[in-house]
């Protein structure tokens, strides 16, 4: 594990080593051992600082990569699949990070780590999702328990999506962490951003119904009827709205 003391300084920030590490679970001895050189590859120390610290572990084992761990994902759909998939199985507290143009999201739980002979280390469990568009916004709206909107710079917003900073300054420095400055949404606005994309979502679907064929403009009455029907009374309501404005 090349430069483990350079890595665990620059985690740690200005944490000390003993209460810090200890407080992760890792032994006196241990620490002791890694500070004088004897031990430098613990894997009780490399997976606490992986669980707890969201600190990557191809960073801490070869060197390789950011320093703490962010989803590998490149797009908007992508984002808003895999958001989608987390928020059917868990409980996340879900953060839109927006700097005024670029947006992400930032999730995080509480979460326990077992340590053999010490038992269960409290920490923040925190994941990261880059290139939320508005398909990863619509998850975030209909499908979050509980959502924060995060306005900050984009010099901060980058440091997040690049790996540059992990759990200690993004949740849990006191009293300066990142997550501090989110303020929740309130359910009116949450009802508002999801009938616009409701409507949004119907405005798309009747524009698939148009014939492409330039010299017509007849569109095929009886699968828009039968899907009309088919729609609750809001939807309808919003179609209507659409279909007016397109006169």
């Amino acid at each position: 594990m090349p430069n483990i003391l350079e890595k665990l300084d620059f985690v740690r920030f200005t944490r000390p080593y003993y209460p810090w590490l200890m407080g992760l679970g890792i032994s006196k001895k241990t620490i002791g051992d890694i500070k004088s050189g004897v031990e430098t590859e613990s894997e009780a120390l490399i997976s606490a600082l992986v669980h707890c610290e969201n600190v990557s572990r191809s960073w801490l084992e070869e060197d390789a990569g950011p320093p703490f761990t962010v989803a590998d994902i490149h797009n908007d759909d992508e984002c808003s699949e895999l958001l989608s998939l987390m928020l059917e199985d868990e409980q996340w507290t879900v953060y839109i990070a927006n700097d005024g143009y670029d947006k992400a999201i930032i999730l995080t739980q509480p979460a326990q780590h077992k340590r053999p002979r010490i038992g269960f280390i409290d920490y923040t469990l925190l994941e990261v999702l880059p290139h939320a568009g508005d398909k990863t916004l619509k998850v975030a709206y209909s499908q979050a328990t509980i959502l924060k909107q995060l306005d900050i710079e984009a010099e901060t917003l980058d440091k997040i999506i690049t790996g540059q900073v992990g759990t200690y300054w993004i949740a849990e420095r006191k009293p300066s962490a990142i997550l501090d400055r989110a303020e929740i949404i309130p359910i009116s606005k949450r009802k508002a951003m999801n009938h616009q994309y409701q409507a949004k979502d119907l405005n798309n679907s009747a524009n698939m119904y148009q014939v492409n064929d330039p010299s017509s403009e007849i569109m095929d009455e009886e699968i828009l009827l039968k899907n009309y029907r088919l729609l609750t009374d809001d939807n309808k309501k919003l179609v209507q709205g659409i279909t007016r404005n397109l006169r």
